[in-house]
């Protein structure tokens, strides 16, 4: 669910008995606008899908249309985003997606969530990793965890190393939190003033 149960149980609208009987795994995932790189992975990964639903030949996602998708504050998530690479999908009558497919509202869109360095940051990331030899999942890996370090790092700045208020800012679990800092090597201290 999209919901944080922990809360609705505190306010009386969701059952505590039954939130532990169907809380076998629990997963935090940061919203999609958070996760920059996984737009990118997850639109081709529905336009592939498409393309044999709707018998297409879709090879390729232009540069620009990459930014303006990375841009996008995707307040709809994932499901909104399958519904564009779906509207993509059909309209596009070539083998390669360009901003004119996309509707007016990412196109036209104005990220207030994201800095200008951020902004940058998603630009150099994306001529970086199209500059790189070898393999596709090496490269995504290098341009996932560069823009974590620094998404985070940018994080843990802007609320004086708190964990716990980063932690709520980004949509992650504190624990979670840690173990990130621990698994990229970023010390929460360095950043308290």
């Amino acid at each position: 669910t999209n919901r944080n149960l922990k809360e609705m149980i505190e306010d009386g609208k969701f059952r505590e008995d039954l939130f532990y009987r169907l809380n076998v795994f629990e997963f935090n995932l940061p919203a999609l606008r958070f996760r920059k790189m996984d737009i990118v992975f997850y639109f081709e990964k529905f336009i592939s899908d498409f393309n044999r639903q709707f018998s297409k030949n879709i090879t390729r996602v232009s540069e620009e249309t990459k930014k303006y998708l990375m841009n996008y504050s995707w307040p709809g998530n994932i499901r909104e985003l399958k519904n564009i690479a779906e509207r993509v999908s059909i309209l596009c009558e070539s083998d390669n997606v360009t901003p004119e497919l996309l509707p007016d509202k990412i196109v036209n869109h104005i990220n207030t969530d994201i800095s200008e360095d951020e902004n940058e940051f998603i630009d150099d990331t994306l001529n970086n990793s199209m500059n790189g030899e070898g393999d596709y999942n090496l490269n995504k890996d290098k341009v996932v965890k560069d823009f974590e370090i620094k998404f985070i790092k940018d994080k843990l700045k802007l609320y004086k190393g708190n964990v716990a208020a980063t932690a709520k800012a980004i949509n992650f679990h504190p624990v979670s939190l840690r173990q990130k800092l621990n698994k990229l090597g970023i010390n929460p201290k360095d950043f308290k003033k």
